[in-house]
């Protein structure tokens, strides 16, 4: 039977949620959307994959040998997160500790693929609240992050703060035109105060 495939679907699963709760999207992405998926779909794939190899290595392992080949694709599939996070001892170079292992390689791998998804992510994001500010006036765009503070269910003082905010940001002499819509339009858009 393919129990081993318990295994890739295990691991592929949490590797998924790991870079879920990790990296967020938050805006629309049409032009760069298929090379977010590749990039998040090539990292959960090769874990599968590493961790279909680490399922064959195991098999023959004393402690899982004895175990059903399905309770030995789960135990596999769930421990593989675990090993890859592995390390094998922490040495101290120039006053700097140094992992030796597995998971500094993981780890730089997921933060290259997050760093440069964050980075699509804001420019897409930058784009968004340009157009969006360019879109309207300065007095529509005060109006709409005034309504969205009092939709967001804030205690009064919160919102009072809010409000001095918005107020404050539209009416900043010393930021042009332009800066004072982008802000509320940024507010507006993914609830961010500059």
């Amino acid at each position: 039977m393919y129990w081993w495939l318990l295994t890739p679907i295990l691991s592929g699963f949490l590797t998924w949620l790991e870079i879920d709760n990790t990296i967020s999207i938050t805006t629309d992405i049409k032009e760069r959307r298929r090379f977010i998926r590749i990039c998040f779909f090539l990292f959960i794939a090769v874990n599968s994959i590493l961790s279909i190899v680490l399922y064959f290595i195991l098999e023959e392992n004393a402690a899982l040998r004895d175990l059903r080949p399905p309770v030995r694709a789960f135990v596999v599939g769930i421990g593989y997160p675990a090993l890859i996070r592995l390390k094998f001892t922490t040495l101290k170079v120039d006053d700097r500790e140094v992992s030796i292992g597995l998971e500094p390689i993981y780890e730089n791998i997921k933060n290259s693929l997050d760093k440069r998804i964050r980075r699509i992510v804001q420019e897409a994001e930058f784009e968004e609240v340009k157009n969006y500010a360019n879109s309207k006036t300065l007095p529509e765009l005060l109006q709409r992050a005034q309504f969205q503070v009092g939709q967001i269910g804030f205690d009064s003082e919160k919102r009072g703060e809010y409000m001095s905010w918005c107020e404050s940001t539209a009416n900043d002499e010393k930021s042009t035109e332009m800066d004072r819509k982008i802000f509320l339009a940024d507010f507006i858009l993914f609830n961010r105060r500059r």
